[in-house]
């Protein structure tokens, strides 16, 4: 299995359950070429969020077509296992009911996503899994 671990890549709160408050957005940048994740600067939070792993940012099959794509930079995850990112930092003291909005490209009809994992941690010792699943069938893919 390939796994992304994070502490979140996108946190949407619910305020007084009237509206939602975005605690971190990721949209990986521009990169000129294809990146390792290690050596990457161009993330929209460097400096901010602490990035590591051993996936790369690229351009190839940019995100679009769908709310908050970024049309930019996006991360490739391959299908080699335990190809990874990590980004630490994520402040999310005094939220709670949080929630993770992520897109994922999957290139297989037949794919329901099992070959992804995507963990988040409080304290980035221990991990937990986030369970979803993706459609199949024809026009599911790309």
């Amino acid at each position: 299995m390939k796994t992304i671990k994070f502490l979140l890549l996108l946190l949407v709160i619910p305020f007084f359950g009237i509206s939602q408050t975005t605690i971190f957005t990721e949209n990986f940048g521009t990169p000129a070429a294809t990146t390792s994740v290690a050596t990457y600067t161009g993330f929209q939070n460097y400096g901010v969020q602490t990035y590591a792993g051993n996936a790369d940012v690229r351009t190839t099959l940019p995100s679009s077509g769908y709310v908050g794509s970024s049309g930019n930079g996006n991360l490739f995850v391959t299908n080699t296992l335990n190809t990874n990112l990590v980004i630490s930092g994520i402040n999310t003291l005094n939220y709670n009911t949080l929630s993770l909005t992520l897109a994922i490209l999957k290139t297989t009809n037949g794919s329901k996503g099992a070959e992804l994992g995507v963990q988040y941690s409080p304290d980035g010792v221990v991990w937990t899994d986030l369970v979803f699943t993706m459609g199949t069938g024809t026009g599911s893919s790309n």
